[in-house]
């Protein structure tokens, strides 16, 4: 077992072929993401971020872990979960997006 990482969390980005690397770049992408959610000024993009993220998680589990992930779909139904909230909460504050919001209206 690597020292300090879950042990189904190892297992899992290494058949996705991304390592420690990708568990590492994911939790730092993901820890930014809810920071940004968690300061208004900056909640569209933590957004955007988020919605960003679940999509490939989404399409990993669709297109190489199965739907089904160590006997069980907790993974990726928190995934979508978190995918329809990034999305909801990129419409409710689509008009303060950088460069695109103000056309949104």
């Amino acid at each position: 077992q690597v020292h300090g990482a879950a042990e189904e969390t190892v297992r899992l980005f290494d058949t996705l072929g991304a390592g420690a690397a990708g568990r590492l770049g994911t939790a730092v992408m993901e820890t930014i993401a809810v920071a940004l959610l968690l300061v208004p000024r900056t909640a569209s993009i933590g957004a955007g971020l988020t919605v960003g993220l679940m999509t490939g998680a989404i399409l990993s589990h669709v297109l190489v872990l199965g739907i089904v992930w160590d006997g069980d779909a907790s993974l990726f139904t928190m995934a979508v979960v978190a995918y329809a909230a990034g999305l909801g909460a990129l419409w409710l504050r689509r008009r303060e997006l950088p460069l695109i919001g103000p056309r949104l209206g």
